[in-house]
């Protein structure tokens, strides 16, 4: 009896040995698979274990609150993120727009601070929280930097910002000196719309909410092809996009998202061969405004219509544009207030130029991201 104790007792011995060998093995990721963007990466360890890479590079170790950090050598230099967040401030209205395709009433509880005011919402989820002072404005006005001194007072879980031309790389740094935890989301640079969107995989690991933003990427992705496929065989229109502002003319560059949604849309857009391998906007002389947009059958002049609130106001601004045939016809539209709040509907928007491009082609439509500019 006494050698049966012993052995079962040495089994028993064996086997928390072994287990706890076990759990001390480094744990092996599989990258997510990303269809329309190479800006970020997301390892995937299990159990909402993720080892995140933002477009600065910036490694983030994702771990449940309450689970023990585990071993993963590749995240030897990673800042460690407990989720969900709880308290984020965010410096971006497009970043905020993207988290309405996942988020749920009590998770908009986890904003804790934004750089954008009360008065410019779209988002009536933000809206009514910075009214009642759930959420605070800590923007200083402009795309300017925020207010460090404040965001050091919330001491948030998270910073997220944006770099490229237009940046915040300021704010980056200011973060890391004050070791709060800052992560960088570049959505607005990427060149297409579905680019723009999959960074809701990014966001969405940090609220594990995985699945939810992949299912939505391939909802969209769905509805992206049906549109393409309804326009494949209809005439392109011409379209004019850009805007002018103090005697200057601003439009989209050839190789950017906006270019790529009017081809999907079935457009032809008219300045497609201006720096094609660029994404941003370029500056062009009202002379070759006017010979390549005078013909063109939709303008979409790329403001808000608080902007620029008529076609009467755009033609004190340019009467030039007088000979526009678009203008002659009542084919003018500019962003709704929402548009840059709105980007989970960038498809809708892609949506609203195939009905606008195509009359007829769906009836029901109703826009979304545009709106007609009203003559007067």
């Amino acid at each position: 009896m006494v050698v049966i104790l012993i052995m079962i007792c040495s089994l028993i011995v064996a086997g928390c040995s072994a287990g706890s060998q076990e759990s001390n093995k480094p744990l092996t990721g599989k990258e997510v698979s990303l269809s329309y963007t190479n800006a970020f990466k997301i390892a995937d360890y299990g159990n909402n274990i993720k080892l995140l890479t933002d477009a600065e590079n910036n490694q983030f170790l994702l771990v449940p609150e309450g689970v023990k950090t585990p071993k993963i050598p590749e995240a030897a230099g990673a800042t460690v993120i407990n989720t969900p967040l709880k308290k984020v401030v965010y410096c971006s209205t497009t970043q905020v727009g993207l988290l309405q395709a996942i988020f749920s009433d009590k998770d908009w509880d986890s904003i804790a601070a934004v750089t954008t005011d009360t008065a410019e919402w779209y988002v009536d989820e933000v809206k009514t929280r910075m009214e009642n002072g759930t959420i605070q404005y800590v923007g200083t006005g402009g795309m300017a930097d925020p207010d460090f001194e404040k965001i050091q007072a919330l001491n948030p879980d998270m910073v997220f910002v944006y770099t490229g031309d237009y940046g915040l790389q300021k704010t980056l740094a200011k973060m890391k000196e004050l070791h709060i935890p800052c992560v960088v989301v570049n959505d607005y640079t990427e060149p297409t719309d579905m680019g723009r969107l999959e960074w809701l995989k990014f966001l969405g690991a940090f609220y594990n909410k995985d699945q939810k933003a992949a299912g939505f990427i391939e909802e969209k992705a769905a509805m992206l092809q049906e549109i393409t496929a309804a326009v494949k065989d209809k005439p392109s229109p011409k379209v004019v996009y850009g805007m002018v502002y103090d005697g200057k003319v601003y439009i989209t560059d050839g190789g950017s998202y906006v270019a790529k949604q009017i081809k999907e849309a079935g457009g032809d857009y008219v300045f497609a061969n201006v720096n094609p391998d660029k994404t941003g906007s370029s500056q062009i002389s009202m002379e070759e405004f006017y010979e390549k947009g005078k013909d063109a059958d939709v303008f979409i002049y790329s403001s808000m219509v608080a902007y620029m609130p008529s076609v009467e106001s755009l033609l004190k601004a340019e009467p030039l544009l007088k000979d526009f045939k678009a203008v002659k016809n009542g084919k003018v539209y500019c962003f709704a207030p929402w548009y840059y709040m709105s980007i989970n509907k960038t498809i809708e928007g892609v949506k609203d130029m195939a009905s606008l491009f195509h009359e007829g082609l769906y009836p029901e439509w109703k826009l979304v991201m545009f709106q007609q500019l009203p003559g007067k």
